[in-house]
C-alpha cells in the first residue's frame, strides 16, 4: 500500500497523467488537455527515442494495443472503469481521439457523434455536473495493414427510469438535452412546440443552472447533428419528441364516478383532467384523433396504473430518441465496411457503480450488476492464477444472477402482489448471505465497494407497466406518414417491454461480456480525487485501490521482478523495483532426516524412518504418483482464497520438477499472454501467472 501511494503521489507531483501497476493503467489527472501530446506519441517506432517516453502514459499504452493488433491480428478491447465522477468519460473521449487521429475527417466524425450521445446520456448530480448514466462502448475498426476503416457506438443500459423518477426540489437535473432544448430555442420556436403554455414541468425538477450557456449547448448540438446526417429536419424531429415527453408528464389523471343510473354500470373511471394537452400531444404524434392514444393510457382502473403508463409512454419517447441518434452516428462512421471483416480496438466506457447511501431503484441494480460481473472478469484473468490472496466477488454476481432470473419470471406474470415478490427475494436472500432484506421492504447487497439498499417497492411498478398494450394501440393509431413511422418504421414490443423492465438490459449486458470476453483484454482504472485538492487523500484512494484489486497486483511484482531484463511486465511500478528476493527451495522426496523434523515439528519424533514415510505419503498422496482431487475455494463463507489453493499448475502443487533456464518475458510479450485469456481457467496452459511464468523459473519456491 505505501509503494503504491507513494508512487502515485510522485506522479501527480510530476503532472503525470496516468501510472501503471503491471497490466493496468491507473488514471490519476483526467483533467490534463492532451492534444499537444499527439503528434508525439501518434508514429512512435518504439525505437531508441521510445525511452524518452513516459512508459505510463494513455497514448503509448494504447499504441502498444495497436501494435499487437497489427502484429497478432486479433481485436482487443479496453475497459474503461472507476467510480462515478472519475473522469471516465474525458478518457474514453481521448481514447478515441488518438486511435482515430491519423484519419482527421474520421476523427471529427467521432468527435461529433460522441457529442450527440453524450448530449442524450449526460445529466447533471450533486458530484458531477455532467454524469453519464449509460454504459457506451466504440469500435474503432482497422484493415490487415493496419489502416483505419470505420467505427461505431454501443449503448447499454441508458438510466431511462431517471425521466419520470426525480421528485421536484432535487438537486440533480433531467437528461441535459431538455434544457439545452428549452432554455437554449427562442420562445417562438417553443410556442410551435406548444410548450410556452406549460409554466412547471413534471419531469424536470431542477431549475436551469445560471452558469451554463444553454444556447450554446443547443447550437452545438444542431450542429453536431447536421455535420452527421446532412438533414436539418433530423433535429426538428428530435426535439418533436422531447416536447411530447415534456407534455405527457404533465398529464394529470383523476377518478370521477359514471353517469350511468343503474347501480351495476354505476363504477369510478379514470379520466384525465387537462384535455388539452392529451390533445397536444397527439398533434406532435401526428394522430388523427385522440381515442386511440387516450384508451392505451387509461388502460388501468385506477389513478396509479394511469400515471405508470404515462411514465412508461416517457421512456419509450427517450428510448427512440436515443435509438434515433445511434442510428444515424453509426451510418455516418460505418459507412461500406463490413465489421467481421476487420480487427478491432473496443473501447468500454462502464457505468460507475451507484454507490449512493439512498435507496436505488431497478436501473441502479443493472447497472452495479454490469459492473459486478465485468469486476468478475478482471479477477479471472489477473488475480485467480496469482499466489496472492484476494477477495472474490462471485458471491455477489450468483445472488444478481439469480435475482435476474426471478425479475424475469416476475415480468412474465399478468398479476402479482408486492408482498409475495418481497417474500421470493427474502427466501433468496436467505440462501445467499451476500442479500438481506431489510426494514421489510430494502434489500441490501453486500458489492465490492460495500452494502448498498435498494428500495424493492420502486422495483414492483416497473416489472408489470403495460408498455405491450400502449405501444400497440399507439402504432395502430399512427399515420401511415406519421412521426414514429418515419424514422423507426418497425417497433418490436418485445424488445420495448424488456427496455423498460430491464431484461432487455440484462441480455446487452450479457452480449457485452461476451464480445469482452472473446477479444484480449486491457483495464484503465481512473481513480476518484477529491473536488479541488491537488494532494492524495489516503481516506478516498485507497478504498479505490483496494476494491479494485491494485493492491494485490502490486504484490504481484514480488514474484515477477527482473531488473536486468528493462521494461516487461512484472507489475512493478515505474521507477521501483522490489526489494524483496523470493527463497528458492529445491522440491525433494521426504525422507527421515532431521530437515523433516524440523519441517513437521514433533511430530515424527520417535518414529522408525518407514513410519515417517508412510506418515508423509498419506497426508501427500502426490509424493507417491496419485493426485488428490483438486479443491476450489469458492465458497461464500470463506470468501478469502489460501494460497495454496490458487495454484492451476499440478506439476507445480504435487510434482517435483526439473530445474530450467530462467525465463523473461518482455512488457508486450506477457501483456498479451495475459490478456488473452479467456475464462476457461482448469487448463494449466491457460494460466499465464502460473508458477512457470510468474518467476522465470521452475525450481522457485512457490
Amino acid at each position: 500500500e505505501d509503494s503504491v501511494i507513494k508512487n502515485l503521489s510522485d506522479r501527480i507531483a510530476e503532472n503525470k497523467f496516468s501510472t501503471l501497476v503491471g497490466p493496468v493503467l491507473l488514471s490519476v489527472n483526467h483533467e490534463m488537455d492532451t492534444k499537444e501530446e499527439f503528434k508525439r506519441y501518434k508514429d512512435q517506432d518504439f525505437g531508441d527515442e521510445a525511452s524518452l517516453l513516459d512508459p505510463a502514459h494513455l497514448f503509448l499504452f494504447l499504441m502498444k494495443i495497436y501494435h499487437q493488433l497489427c502484429q497478432q491480428h486479433t481485436s482487443h478491447s479496453v475497459v474503461i472503469c472507476g467510480l462515478r465522477n472519475s473522469g471516465k468519460s474525458s478518457l474514453f473521449a481521448n481514447c478515441i481521439s488518438f486511435l482515430s487521429s491519423a484519419d482527421p475527417e474520421a476523427s471529427t466524425l467521432l468527435e461529433n457523434g460522441l457529442f450527440l450521445l453524450r448530449s442524450v446520456d449526460s445529466t447533471s448530480t450533486v458530484l458531477n455536473p455532467n454524469s453519464s448514466r449509460s454504459s457506451l462502448q466504440a469500435n474503432i475498426y482497422f484493415d490487415t495493414e493496419g489502416k483505419y476503416r470505420g467505427a461505431e457506438f454501443y449503448q447499454y443500459g441508458i438510466e431511462l427510469g431517471r425521466i419520470p423518477m426525480l421528485a421536484k426540489g432535487t438537486m440533480e437535473n433531467n437528461f441535459n438535452l431538455f434544457y439545452f432544448f428549452l432554455y437554449g430555442e427562442s420562445p417562438t420556436v417553443l410556442d410551435h412546440y406548444r410548450l410556452s403554455q406549460l409554466r412547471e414541468y413534471e419531469y424536470l425538477p431542477f431549475t436551469k443552472n445560471s452558469g451554463t450557456d444553454y444556447a450554446q449547448g443547443l447550437k452545438s448540438f444542431k450542429e453536431a447533428l447536421f455535420y452527421i446526417t446532412g438533414d436539418a429536419t433530423a433535429a426538428k424531429w428530435v426535439f418533436t419528441m422531447l416536447a411530447i415527453i415534456l407534455h405527457v408528464g404533465s398529464l394529470q389523471f383523476t377518478l370521477k364516478q359514471s353517469k350511468e343510473k343503474s347501480p351495476k354500470k354505476k363504477k369510478a373511471r379514470v379520466q384525465i383532467e387537462n384535455i388539452e394537452v392529451l390533445q397536444n400531444i397527439c398533434t406532435l404524434l401526428e394522430l388523427d384523433s385522440t381515442t386511440a392514444f387516450k384508451k392505451a393510457l387509461l388502460c388501468g382502473k385506477t389513478v396509479e396504473s394511469a400515471r405508470d403508463n404515462r411514465d412508461t409512454f416517457a421512456m419509450i419517447c427517450y428510448s427512440f430518441v436515443s435509438t434515433f441518434l445511434i442510428k444515424k452516428v453509426n451510418n455516418a462512421l460505418r459507412g461500406s465496411v463490413d465489421p467481421q471483416t476487420m480487427r478491432s480496438i473496443n473501447i468500454i466506457d462502464v457505468t460507475g457503480i451507484s454507490e449512493s447511501k439512498n435507496d436505488l431503484g431497478l436501473d441502479e441494480f443493472f447497472i452495479n450488476y454490469s459492473n459486478e460481473k465485468l469486476r468478475q472478469v478482471f479477477y479471472q484473468n489477473l488475480l485467480e492464477s496469482s499466489p496472492v490472496e484476494f477477495q472474490d466477488n462471485e458471491g455477489c454476481v450468483v445472488l444478481s444472477e439469480k435475482l435476474c432470473q426471478l425479475l424475469q419470471e416476475e415480468n412474465k406474470k399478468p398479476s402479482a402482489n408486492l408482498d409475495e415478490f418481497i417474500a421470493q427475494i427474502q427466501q433468496l436472500s436467505e440462501e445467499n448471505h451476500f442479500g438481506k432484506v431489510v426494514e421489510g421492504n430494502k434489500l441490501e447487497v453486500e458489492h465490492y465497494i460495500g452494502p448498498v439498499s435498494y428500495s424493492l417497492p420502486t422495483w414492483f411498478p416497473l416489472l408489470h407497466h403495460s408498455t405491450d398494450i400502449i405501444i400497440e394501440q399507439l402504432v395502430a393509431a399512427t399515420k401511415p406518414s406519421g412521426l414514429l413511422r418515419r424514422e423507426i418504421p418497425s417497433i418490436d414490443v418485445d424488445r420495448l417491454v424488456g427496455r423498460i423492465c430491464g431484461s432487455y438490459y440484462l441480455k446487452r449486458l450479457l452480449t457485452l461480456v461476451n464480445s469482452f470476453q472473446a477479444t484480449t483484454n486491457h483495464f484503465i482504472y481512473c481513480l476518484r480525487k477529491e473536488q479541488g485538492v491537488d494532494t492524495l487523500e489516503l481516506d478516498t484512494i485507497l478504498p479505490q485501490l483496494k476494491s479494485h484489486g491494485i493492491i494485490e497486483l502490486a504484490e504481484i511484482s514480488q514474484y515477477t521482478q527482473n531488473p536486468g531484463a528493462g521494461l516487461e511486465y512484472c507489475n512493478t511500478l515505474p521507477g521501483e523495483k522490489s526489494k524483496k528476493k523470493k527463497k528458492k527451495r529445491k522440491i525433494s522426496t521426504p525422507s527421515a532426516s532431521s530437515s523433516s523434523r524440523k519441517l513437521f515439528g514433533d511430530r515424527f519424533k520417535g518414529k522408525s524412518p518407514e513410519d515417517m514415510q508412510e506418515e508423509l505419503l498419506r497426508r501427500n498422496p502426490a509424493l507417491s504418483g496419485s493426485e488428490s482431487p483438486r479443491r476450489r475455494s469458492r465458497s461464500f463463507k470463506n470468501r478469502i482464497r489460501p494460497k495454496s489453493k490458487i495454484f492451476r499448475n499440478d506439476e507445480v502443487r504435487h510434482g517435483s520438477p526439473q530445474p530450467q533456464p530462467r525465463k523473461t518475458r518482455t512488457f508486450l510479450q506477457t501483456s498479451a499472454s495475459l490478456t488473452t485469456r479467456s475464462l476457461q481457467l482448469d487448463s494449466p496452459s491457460n494460466s499465464p501467472l502460473s508458477a512457470r511464468a510468474y518467476s522465470g523459473t521452475e525450481d522457485d519456491e512457490s
